[in-house]
């Protein structure tokens, strides 16, 4: 077993099979983000509590195969460092990442919702409800404008909107006092082009 302790994140590598495998699973506690080097939750593994910019200095740089994500936690996995480039929220346990094309592509990785929030730009915890936050640039970076109630025209933040975090549910609609074409969001988007709504929403509401 190999231990690295550095400012903020406590990780642990081991190599492991078959009961090895379950017993560690137990004795992690289900925090953080534990991922591994091959599918199925196999090989060599880390367990992750803050933001890693870079998974270079702990030989894991695209080398993710599967991972699991602590209960009620929300994991970004990002293909290059400092959490640029294609980037996918992680809620779940996931044996196989080849399946949704992210097998040996993550080089960084940041909490983004659940036991707090250390990214840039805001804080999230696990008791907030009815938030929602804009940013003007994809990946949740940039200026931001956080909402917690009902508003019906956003202002020049809903001309330059490109990604967003939330929790709750929010609609949010690309005309002023919730009209026009809206949708529903449950989940946090690092770009909000690939669901054709970059720089078009106009109003915003809890759900």
């Amino acid at each position: 077993m190999r231990l690295w302790r550095g400012v903020g994140i406590v990780l642990v590598a081991v190599v492991c099979t078959g009961a090895q495998l379950a017993a560690q699973g137990r004795d992690m506690g289900g925090v953080g983000i534990t991922v591994f080097e091959r599918a199925n939750h196999r090989g060599e593994n880390a367990t992750f509590l803050e933001d890693v910019p870079s998974l270079s200095r702990y030989r894991l740089d695209n080398r993710i195969s599967s991972l699991r994500v602590g209960p009620g936690e929300y994991w970004e996995a990002c293909e290059h460092t400092n959490y640029r480039g294609r980037c996918q929220v992680f809620s779940n346990t996931e044996g196989d990442l080849g399946r949704s094309g992210w097998n040996d592509r993550i080089s960084s990785l940041r909490r983004v919702r659940g036991g707090g929030w250390g990214g840039s730009g805001g804080s999230w915890g696990t008791g907030d409800t009815g938030r929602l936050e804009l940013f003007d640039n994809r990946n949740f970076r940039g200026k931001s404008s956080a909402l917690t109630s009902p508003s019906p025209r956003l202002g020049s933040m809903s001309a330059r909107a490109e990604s967003l975090r939330l929790s709750g549910r929010w609609e949010i609609c690309d005309g002023p006092d919730f009209r026009g074409g809206c949708r529903i969001v449950t989940g946090d988007v690092s770009d909000l082009n690939r669901i054709g709504w970059k720089d078009r929403i106009r109003s915003a509401r809890p759900r």
